[in-house]
């Protein structure tokens, strides 16, 4: 219903059964990638609004209101365009942080979805409370794993991508 990867795919205008996993073959395809992808966004956008509205803000509202009740007039406010993490072997992303740090509101939640398989150093590391430092680390694939965690006070990180493929995610 909401084919990210395959839109994703189009704005970057690369073929339909491109694997991204791979993208680190072709040493100016990442920075390709990126340059097409912001001049060509619309489709990509219409199908990340349409995921972000019609899967994203009901689960925090469910979460919110568990019985149902109540929320109906709450404004949700959300990133226009997602952050695309692009780690090819080799490379590092970012060390241990919460979000707020950044500047982001201590109450953000952050939707994790691969991409491409993610596992063992090419995926995510969350701690399940702030301070607890109980790492885990995110495991799936496109289509099987949308994960949600309360980006702006837990922490989270990547470790360097020692694995043969590249990790994208939203």
């Amino acid at each position: 219903m909401y084919p990210l990867l395959e839109s994703f795919l189009a704005a970057a205008r690369l073929p339909t059964d491109f694997d991204l996993s791979e993208l680190h073959r072709n040493p100016d395809a990442k920075d390709q990638m990126f340059h097409t992808l912001t001049q060509n966004a619309s489709e990509f956008q219409s199908v990340f609004d349409r995921f972000v509205r019609s899967v994203c803000i009901p689960h925090v509202s469910s979460l919110l209101h568990p019985l149902g009740s109540g929320g109906k007039n709450e404004a949700y406010h959300y990133q226009v365009f997602p952050c695309i993490r692009c780690i090819q072997p080799g490379e590092f992303s970012i060390g241990p942080h919460a979000d707020c740090a950044y500047g982001h509101h201590p109450l953000s939640i952050n939707f994790y979805v691969p991409l491409t398989p993610i596992q063992g150093t090419s995926s995510l590391f969350l701690e399940s409370a702030p301070g607890k430092k109980d790492w885990h680390p995110i495991v799936g694939d496109y289509g099987s794993e949308v994960r949600h965690f309360a980006g702006g006070m837990n922490a989270h990180w990547t470790t360097e991508n020692m694995t043969s493929k590249t990790r994208v995610s939203l």
